[in-house]
């Protein structure tokens, strides 16, 4: 169940500024750390202002662009080459001469970049107006320069990217630096350089640990997890996964203690109490696992769950259960009988209460005293690992180890995994605000993890229910060598949800929950990814890289941070909060 394509090209070493590897490929491990300059708006000189727009919004922190003011960016007036100049005076007198990397982030639109329950026609407007996409004819060009104005180098962008960034090698003498020319280059069209922030970091030597806000990751702990839509780390954080060993067993202890306090659940959301979504059921049963564990009782599950509805579970004795395909949660699983409520409705037959998630539903807030340091992040991930060890039958069955020998993963080299759900998940819900992205949108992403991280970073294993995102593929073979499951994409060609067509069995459930199991573990082996947090398997897969990794890996999300509960988070606020939707 995979496949493979090869693309064989020469690379050119010496014409770029990172040259055919970059220092931040393997992170930095020397007990270096990074820092962000905080520029001031008197660092920025500019071609033209566009009214409405403000030059302080370049160094504010917003990454995020367009929100209901132009002033939320930056942005020149038409022009043939327009052109932002930043002076690192003030950088060099601050953190020396060690400057070592410049990030742009574009304005973006929010509305196609956010799940909101408020619709804002003005994104839509500002989007048309200030976006622009490097072309061959339309180049983003940063230079470097000299006190005297000279270019030590430059780096040219012919294609989109999430964020352009810029890797100062160690061998260079950043001192030289005394600006950064950024510029839109074009003999033949006027264009607009629209910016929401410009980020210069200097590598600092700090052995001491540094300790975030919780819920705050990051070089300078700016990055909150709940907010952030990108996180491209220059180090390597191993401190907040630091006790995953004690949490682990903390959770077997619990979940191994006495029957006679057992935690019962028997319902779960979706059609007739049977399940939703894969990914929302999991993230469903991390609430009752919580309000059970902070009691310190064991949690377990007695109803039925739809994907195991299935002829092969059925002759494993194991009809209904998550134990066809998982390890018991819980010891006391053997001595419960499935609960088998005859509800006829095809709706969701949660109460009112649990239907609407947080804050109504308290339990997905709950993080135990076990964990209240690293944050819910951390809880939730331990949570996904331990509900989806894979029994030993259902290893067989996936038989990972000759899959990854056959997709390459036994190389070690670095991966990109990339999840794209279209079918239904796009065209339900809240998600079906943004729609159905094409796989170039998710390629822009990964030349930024290029970029940061090096330019060998070619394989992009890619997770997906659409036939037309494979056959996108070939539009950029030039750039990325594509791997991805072999299996029949057409019957998930569809407008109506899984879970619907589960009860009218126009699906083979045992089929469809290997095809995810399989696209799940196998993104979680990559390095890097690029997801939309706004689907659930998404969010699992982001839970078990990291816990594998023993840090949260570098990631990109095309609609919205990543949430905690099992709906979806809109909304969302700088800090964190948001509103259930």
């Amino acid at each position: 169940m995979y496949c493979r394509e090869w693309i064989s090209i020469t690379i050119i070493c010496g014409l770029s500024i990172i040259g055919c590897s970059s220092e931040l490929a393997e992170f930095i491990k020397d007990g270096a750390s990074f820092r962000k300059i905080a520029l001031h708006s008197s660092s920025f000189r500019v071609s033209s202002v566009e009214k409405g727009t403000m030059i302080s919004s370049l160094a504010d922190g917003n990454r995020y662009g367009f929100y209901d003011k132009k002033n939320t960016f930056f942005s020149t007036r038409y022009e043939s080459s327009p052109w932002i100049n930043v002076n690192l005076k003030q950088a060099h007198e601050i953190d020396g001469s060690n400057i070592r990397l410049v990030r742009l982030f574009k304005s973006e639109n929010r509305c196609e970049t956010r799940l909101s329950l408020r619709r804002n026609p003005t994104c839509a407007l500002l989007a048309e107006q200030f976006s622009f996409t490097p072309t061959e004819t339309l180049k983003l060009t940063i230079k470097l320069l000299t006190v005297n104005g000279k270019a030590i180098s430059s780096k040219e962008f012919t294609s989109p990217r999430g964020v352009y960034a810029l890797n100062v090698p160690e061998s260079w003498n950043a001192s030289e630096v005394a600006s950064i020319n950024i510029s839109l280059v074009s003999s033949t069209v006027k264009a607009r350089l629209s910016l929401s922030e410009v980020e210069v970091y200097a590598k600092v030597h700090d052995k001491k640990i540094r300790k975030c806000k919780l819920n705050f990751v990051g070089d300078s702990c700016s990055e909150n997890i709940l907010y952030n839509t990108r996180y491209l780390p220059l180090v390597k954080e191993t401190e907040l996964f630091r006790n995953s060993l004690s949490i682990e067993s903390r959770i077997r202890h619990i979940q191994e203690g006495s029957c006679n306090r057992l935690a019962v659940e028997h319902i779960l959301p979706g059609p007739m109490g049977k399940g939703a979504g894969f990914g929302s059921t999991v993230f469903w049963r991390t609430g009752s696992f919580s309000e059970a564990f902070a009691a310190k009782r064991p949690e377990v599950f007695v109803g039925s769950f739809n994907y195991a509805e299935n002829s092969y579970c059925k002759k494993q004795h194991a009809y209904g259960k998550f134990e066809c395909y998982f390890e018991s949660h819980c010891i006391c699983n053997s001595t419960l009988k499935i609960r088998s409520d005859k509800y006829n409705s095809r709706r969701n037959m949660l109460p009112r209460n649990r239907r609407d998630g947080p804050p109504k539903d308290g339990r997905f807030d709950i993080v135990p005293s076990i964990v209240k340091k690293e944050g819910i992040f951390v809880w939730r991930s331990h949570q996904i690992r331990w509900l989806l060890r894979l029994n030993s039958k259902t290893k067989t069955m996936l038989n990972f180890d000759e899959i990854m020998k056959e997709l390459g993963f036994a190389e070690k080299k670095k991966t990109i995994g990339v999840h794209i759900r279209h079918g239904d998940g796009c065209l339900h819900g809240r998600r079906k605000q943004h729609g159905c992205k094409p796989l170039s949108a998710y390629i822009a992403e990964a030349r930024t993890l290029q970029d940061m991280y090096g330019k060998e970073i070619r394989r992009i294993f890619i997770a997906t229910d659409s036939q037309q995102i494979i056959r996108e593929t070939d539009d950029f073979k030039d750039e990325f060598d594509f791997f991805y499951q072999n299996f029949n994409r057409d019957k998930y060609n569809t407008n109506r949800k899984i879970e619907n067509q589960f009860q009218q069995n126009k699906l083979d459930k045992h089929e469809v929950m290997l095809e995810t199991l399989g696209d799940i573990f196998l993104l979680s082996e990559c390095d890097f990814l690029v997801t939309h947090q706004a689907s659930a398997l998404s969010r699992i897969v982001l839970s078990l890289t990291s816990v594998r990794l023993g840090y949260i890996p570098p990631y990109m999300s095309l609609d919205g941070p990543w949430c905690y509960h099992w709906r979806m988070c809109c909304d969302v606020r700088p800090n964190g909060e948001q509103i259930t939707c």
